[in-house]
């Protein structure tokens, strides 16, 4: 993952084909 840089966790793709963590990119959008 490109957030937290560890392996994935339930990992979830974006609309322009990136890979996060559910919970990484979660925080993301919440900040």
């Amino acid at each position: 993952c490109s957030i937290c840089l560890e392996v994935f966790t339930r990992p979830v793709s974006t609309s322009c084909g990136h890979n996060f963590c559910i919970e990484c990119i979660q925080n993301y959008w919440d900040a």
